[in-house]
């Protein structure tokens, strides 16, 4: 299976969320448990674009997404340079 590398920049707060996710992994899978960094990966595995259109809406607005989301390949989509930069406080995440 081919990857693409891309860096992202997290936030120093949003990467603890997943260290301390990882611990709590720990906990129940012993040495079974994967990494900050396979934990981060397994975010991004097996997802629709829907599922993901559908977790978003439902974060940023006061109520969950209603209506079916679809996604549209025949539309040319916004690129990256839009995204807010953060702080100097972002790590870089390389997902492969």
């Amino acid at each position: 299976m081919k990857s693409t590398v891309i860096k992202i920049p997290v936030h120093r707060s949003d990467y603890r969320i997943f260290v301390l996710a990882t611990r709590l992994v720990r906990i129940e899978c012993g040495a079974k448990a994967p990494n900050t960094l396979a934990l981060i990966q397994f975010q991004f595995a097996h997802r629709t674009p829907e599922g993901i259109a559908k977790d978003y809406l439902d974060c940023i607005r006061d109520f969950p997404a209603r209506r079916r989301v679809r996604v549209s390949t025949s539309r040319k989509t916004r690129s990256a340079s839009h995204v807010a930069k953060r702080d100097r406080t972002d790590r870089h995440v390389s997902l492969d």
